[in-house]
């Protein structure tokens, strides 16, 4: 039970994490960045930003995007992590993101869709990527769409290959949009 479980954590924990990953180090191509030193002055480090709906201790989503923010902030990125709780606090984060000149702003669920695109325009030098959300592409606005169904079908495969009773059971989370 305990190889089973862990398997299904790692794999699931994979998809979100390479997608933060790949899009944070995506914009490492900027000639302001100094990957040489951990100790480079704020003002031209890589800035990035996450944003997510909920605790940073959840077990699951949210903390599996902050570890993976942490990583980057290892790897000399100036990095903040804030939690927004309601959608009130949505554009009021994001703006102070964006008066703050982060490069990337990680908005870490669908429910961010709606409130990026109106700021986008006013914040040209940063960029938005919207996780599990389909969203409106603008210049600086991106969405990821991860496909669930084929992770799933995956760990379905996992799980099937290792049960001893012929027997698999998945416990989801809540119903998604």
């Amino acid at each position: 039970m305990k190889t089973e479980r862990r398997l299904n954590l790692k794999l699931s924990a994979f998809i979100p994490s390479a997608a933060l990953l790949a899009f944070a180090l995506n914009g490492c191509g900027n000639s302001n960045v100094d990957n040489t030193t951990n100790a480079a002055p704020s003002s031209t480090r890589f800035k990035v930003a996450l944003l997510t709906p909920g605790d940073i201790n959840d077990g699951g989503w949210n903390q599996l995007a902050y570890e993976g923010l942490q990583t980057l902030k290892k790897g000399g990125m100036e990095t903040v992590n804030q939690v927004t709780k309601s959608t009130a606090d949505h554009q009021p984060a994001l703006r102070d993101l964006g008066d703050k000149g982060f490069d990337l702003v990680i908005c870490h669920g669908y429910e961010y869709g709606e409130r990026v695109l109106p700021l986008a325009a006013k914040y040209p030098k940063t960029d938005f990527v919207v996780m599990s959300g389909v969203v409106n592409q603008a210049p600086n606005v991106a969405s990821v769409v991860i496909k669930l169904e084929e992770a799933t079908y995956l760990l379905g495969m996992a799980a099937g290959s290792l049960t001893k009773t012929n027997v698999v059971g998945l416990i989801g989370g809540m119903k998604l949009p």
